[in-house]
C-alpha cells in the first residue's frame, strides 16, 4: 500500500475519488501477501480456483455473471463492490460471458 485509501481492482483513487477505470476486461483476481516466485505463479496460473492457501489474501473469480459484488473464494471473506457503490451508477461493469 502506498497510501490509506482501500484497494481497487482496475482504479485508483485520487484526492478521494475513484478514477483511472481500467477499459478492459479483468478476471481471476489474487492478491498475496508474501512475494510469489515465477515458479509459484506459473503452477497456479490456469487454476481457476486456489481456495485458501498461504499468503493468499483475496481471490475474485468474477463468476457472479451479474450484479455489483464479487465473493472472495481466499477464505478470508474479503467481497468486493463492482463499481463506485452499491448503487447502479456509469462506471458500473458490464458483465461478459464466454471467456
Amino acid at each position: 500500500a502506498y497510501d490509506a485509501h482501500p484497494f481497487f481492482i482496475g482504479a485508483d483513487s485520487d484526492n478521494g475519488a475513484q478514477s483511472g477505470f481500467w477499459n478492459g476486461a479483468i478476471d481471476e483476481v489474487r492478491v498475496f501477501s508474501t512475494a510469489r516466485t515465477a515458479d509459484q505463479i506459473w503452477a497456479d496460473l490456469h487454476t481457476h480456483q486456489l481456495g485458501p492457501s498461504p499468503g493468499l489474501v483475496g481471490e475474485w473469480t468474477f463468476d457472479e455473471g451479474s450484479g455489483q459484488s464479487a465473493a472472495d473464494s481466499s477464505g478470508n471473506a474479503q467481497g468486493a463492490v463492482l463499481g463506485v457503490s452499491n448503487a447502479v451508477e456509469p462506471s458500473d461493469p458490464a458483465w461478459v460471458s464466454g471467456r
